[in-house]
C-alpha cells in the first residue's frame, strides 16, 4: 500500500503520479489479457492432442461405436432368451416361429445342400400299411465352408519319334509371376487384397496360414507383394497420367511412418492423393484415385506431383498447393498455352475448426457459425447429382445470399475478438480463404468440400494403424501403388481380388503395353458385364455355318431336305453353353425357307432373313437405291421378314451371307484337301463332315490366337 506521506501535495505531481499509475495499471491489465488468450490457446491444443491420440477425429457420432455397444447389449438378450426358452417349451416354439416369419431370404446364388431327414417308419401305426407322402416342411439355413486351398499340378509332357530318335516336342511352360515360386496369380491377388484392402498385416497372414499347416514366413510373402508392385506400377502410371490430364482433381497428403535403418528409428514419409469423382455432377470420366508416396511434405514434392496439371485443385489452404497455383500463373503470364491452375477450397476444414471451438464450452459464434454452414450443405444436398449448371443456377439463387451475409458477420466478429484465440482463429481461416471458398459460387464442377479425398485416405490411415510402418522408402512405394488400384476399383464396385488375380494372369502372359488402358478397374468391369458377344447363322447349300465376331465356324452335313435341316440346328444351337453366347441373326438362301423355319427362328429369338425366292446376282440401279417400303401393319413373321429383306439395312445384312460362308467351304477344298466324302451312308457322312469341320475350327482357333 502507498505510504500516505509519500503522496505529493502539489496537484501536477499528483496529477503525474496518477497517470503513471494508471499507465502501470493498463500494461497489468494488457499483460494478463495475452496470458489469458495464450493459456487458453495452450488449453485449446491440449484438447486437441488428447482428442487425436485417445478419441475420435470424425465430428459425426461414430456409428461403428454405437454398433458395438449394441452388439453388447444384442448378446445379452440373446443369452437371457435363450435360459428362458429352454425352461418354457412352448415360449420356445413361438420365438421359433417368430424366427421364420422376420428373416430375410437367402441369396438365390448360394448352392444348396439337400439333407433329407425321414421318420424312422413309414408304417403305418393304425393298419400297418404303407404310407406315402402327403407334403414336407423345408427350412434353410446359411452354412459356411472355411477356405480351401489346393495344390495346381502342371504337368507337361514330353513326345519323342520312335523313327528318328532325336526329335522332341514339349508344350512351353506358361509364364508366371513369380517365376520357380509357389503362388498363383490368385494367391498373390489374395494376399494383396488381405494387405491393403483387409489390413492384415503380412505376419499375421503368415500366422493364418500356418494355422492351415501352410508354412510361408512373411519375408516369402513380402516378395510376392513386392514382386506384383513391379508388374502392375505401368498401371498405376496409367492411372496417375490420366488423372493429372484431368479439368478438376481433389489433392491432399497425410503421413507415413518409414523404417530408417541407418538411424534405427521410423522417419515421417508422406502419402500424396489425387483423386476424381465427377459423379456428383454427372461428369463422364470413370472416378479414380492414386497415392504418390515422397519422403517429405515440401513444396517441392508437391511441384513435381502436380507441374503438368491444369484445372481446378480442389484441396485445403496449405501453402504447398498455393506455390503450385502461383506457378501455373507465372506460366501463363509468360505466354504458356496451357492455362492456370485455380484453388478451391474446403467447407469442412473451416466448420471443423469451429466445431473444436464449439465443443469446449458454450460459444454462440461458433454455434451461429456451425449452424450457417449446416445452411450450405442442405442445398448442396438437395442438388447432388444434378447438372453443373443447375448446380450454378441454384449456388447462385440460394447459396450466393447466405454467403453475402456471412462474410460481414464474420469479420464483425472478428473485430470483437483476440486473433490469437481460438474462436478468432477459427473465423479468420474462412476469410482468409474466402476467394477459394467461394468459386464453387462460379463452377457447378466443384464440390463445397474435399472429402471426396478424406475419405479415400481412411484405408491408407487402418493399414498404417495395424502395420505401424513401411519397411524401407520402396515398400511404401509399393504401398502407394496397390493402394490406388484397390481403392480405384472400390470406387467401381468391382472385386479387387478377382481383378488383381485377372489383370495379373494378363500381364505376365505379355499383354502389350498399348492396351493397358482395357485393364483398368472401369474398361475391366465394362468388359465383364458386357453381353455375350452377337452371333449370326448362316446357311448356304449343304452346310450351316455359325460365325461369331472372333471367326470361329462349325459347320454340319445337310441331308436331303434344307427346310427339314433348320429346326434340328436351332434346338442344336439351344444346347450350347451360355459362354459361347447366343446368336440373334439367321441368314439362309431360299433353299431354307418355309413359314415353319421362320416361326422357329422368332420364337428362338433369333430374327430371321431367309431369301422368299432366288435371288439374282445383281440388283438394278433402281432397285439398289429405292426409298424403304412403308412397314405392314400387324405382319405375320414371314410378312416382317420379306419387308426387312427390302429396306437397305437389311439388304446390307442379307449381302454378309456371300461374305460368310463361300470362303470356309473354298479353304476346307483347297487348303485342307477335303473335296469328296470316303464313307458311304448319311451318318457316316456326317461323323466324316465332323471331323473337318473340327480341323478348320482348331486352324481358326489357332490363328486367331495368334493374331492377340
Amino acid at each position: 500500500m502507498t505510504d500516505l506521506d509519500a503522496i505529493p501535495d502539489d496537484p501536477s505531481a499528483l496529477r503525474a503520479a496518477l497517470l503513471a499509475m494508471r499507465a502501470e495499471l493498463a500494461a497489468e491489465r494488457a499483460l494478463r489479457r495475452g496470458l489469458e488468450d495464450r493459456n487458453e490457446r495452450l488449453q485449446h491444443f491440449i484438447r486437441q492432442l488428447q482428442r487425436m491420440q485417445f478419441g475420435r477425429r470424425s465430428e459425426a457420432l461414430d456409428p461403428d461405436q454405437l454398433n458395438l455397444a449394441l452388439e453388447d447389449l444384442e448378446q445379452a438378450v440373446a443369452e437371457a432368451d435363450a435360459e428362458a426358452e429352454k425352461a418354457d417349451p412352448p415360449r420356445r416354439e413361438a420365438r421359433a416361429r417368430e424366427r421364420r416369419q422376420n428373416r430375410g431370404a437367402l441369396p438365390g446364388h448360394l448352392p444348396r445342400i439337400e439333407v433329407v431327414i425321414e421318420p424312422p417308419t413309414t408304417i403305418c401305426p393304425c393298419c400297418s400299411g404303407a404310407m406315402h407322402i402327403i407334403g414336407e416342411d423345408r427350412s434353410e439355413r446359411l452354412d459356411v465352408i472355411p477356405m480351401q486351398w489346393q495344390v495346381i499340378v502342371t504337368r507337361r509332357p514330353k513326345y519323342g519319334c520312335r523313327a528318328c530318335g532325336s526329335a522332341v516336342v514339349q508344350a512351353p511352360a506358361p509364364p508366371r509371376l513369380i517365376e520357380g515360386g509357389l503362388p498363383t496369380e490368385r494367391l498373390v491377388a489374395h494376399v494383396l487384397v488381405a494387405k491393403y484392402a483387409d489390413h492384415a498385416p503380412l505376419y499375421r497372414q503368415a500366422q493364418m496360414l500356418a494355422r492351415q499347416g501352410i508354412a510361408l514366413d512373411r519375408s516369402t510373402l513380402a516378395s510376392w507383394v513386392g514382386t506384383a508392385a513391379a508388374e502392375l506400377k505401368p498401371l498405376w502410371r496409367l492411372l496417375r497420367d490420366d488423372l493429372l490430364g484431368s479439368a478438376k482433381l481433389f489433392v491432399d497428403e497425410t503421413p507415413a511412418p518409414v523404417l530408417d535403418p541407418g538411424r534405427g528409428r521410423t522417419k515421417t514419409g508422406w502419402f500424396w492423393a489425387i483423386a476424381r469423382d465427377d459423379r456428383p455432377w454427372g461428369g463422364a470420366d470413370p472416378p479414380a484415385v492414386v497415392f504418390t508416396y515422397a519422403p517429405g511434405r515440401g513444396h517441392a514434392h508437391a511441384a513435381t506431383l502436380l507441374k503438368d496439371f491444369r484445372g481446378i485443385l480442389q484441396t485445403d489452404a496449405y501453402a504447398a498447393y498455393k506455390a503450385v497455383a502461383g506457378a501455373a500463373g507465372d506460366e501463363a503470364a509468360a505466354g504458356s498455352a496451357d492455362g492456370g491452375v485455380l484453388l478451391a477450397h474446403c467447407w469442412a476444414h473451416c466448420r471443423r475448426r469451429f466445431y473444436e471451438v464449439a465443443q469446449k464450452r458454450p460459444a454462440p459464434i461458433a454455434h451461429e457459425a456451425l449452424r450457417r454452414i449446416a445452411a450450405l450443405y442442405e442445398i448442396e444436398a438437395e442438388i447432388r447429382g444434378r447438372p453443373a449448371c443447375e448446380r450454378r443456377a441454384v449456388r447462385q439463387a440460394r447459396t450466393k445470399p447466405l454467403l453475402d451475409a456471412m462474410r460481414p458477420w464474420l469479420e464483425q466478429c472478428r473485430a470483437q475478438l483476440s486473433k490469437k484465440s481460438p474462436l478468432g482463429e477459427a473465423i479468420g481461416y474462412p476469410l482468409n480463404q474466402w476467394e477459394g471458398l467461394t468459386l464453387f459460387l462460379d463452377d457447378g464442377r466443384i464440390e463445397i468440400d474435399s472429402n471426396v479425398i478424406e475419405r479415400s485416405m481412411r484405408p491408407i490411415a487402418l493399414n498404417r494403424k495395424n502395420a505401424l510402418f513401411a519397411g524401407h522408402d520402396l515398400g511404401a512405394e509399393n504401398w502407394a501403388v496397390l493402394a490406388s488400384l484397390i481403392e480405384t476399383c472400390k470406387w467401381h464396385a468391382v472385386n479387387p481380388e478377382a481383378w488383381l488375380a485377372d489383370v495379373l494372369a494378363r500381364l505376365v502372359s505379355g499383354w502389350p503395353n498399348r492396351r493397358l488402358a482395357e485393364l483398368t478397374p472401369w474398361a475391366w468391369k465394362a468388359e465383364q458385364d458386357a453381353p455375350p458377344p452377337r452371333r449370326r447363322v448362316t446357311h448356304s447349300a449343304a452346310a450351316e455355318v455359325k460365325t461369331e465376331h472372333s471367326g470361329k465356324r462349325k459347320a454340319g452335313a445337310a441331308g436331303a431336305s434344307l427346310t427339314q435341316q433348320l429346326t434340328p440346328m436351332l434346338d442344336k444351337i439351344g444346347t450350347l453353353p451360355d459362354v459361347l453366347g447366343r446368336p440373334d441373326m439367321l441368314l439362309a438362301d431360299n433353299g431354307y425357307f418355309s413359314e415353319a423355319n421362320v416361326q422357329a427362328c422368332v420364337a428362338g429369338g433369333i430374327e430371321p432373313l431367309i431369301a422368299l425366292g432366288r435371288e439374282a446376282h445383281h440388283l438394278s440401279l433402281q432397285e439398289r437405291f429405292a426409298a424403304a417400303p412403308p412397314a405392314p401393319e400387324d405382319p405375320t413373321p414371314v410378312q416382317a421378314m420379306a419387308y426387312r429383306l427390302r429396306t437397305p439395312q437389311g439388304r446390307a445384312l442379307y449381302a454378309l451371307r456371300k461374305q460368310t460362308p463361300e470362303p470356309v467351304f473354298g479353304i476346307i477344298k483347297s487348303v485342307l484337301g477335303f473335296r469328296q466324302f470316303l464313307l458311304r451312308g448319311l451318318n457316316a457322312a456326317r461323323g466324316e463332315w465332323r471331323l473337318v469341320t473340327m480341323a478348320w475350327n482348331l486352324k481358326r482357333m489357332f490363328a486367331l490366337s495368334r493374331a492377340v
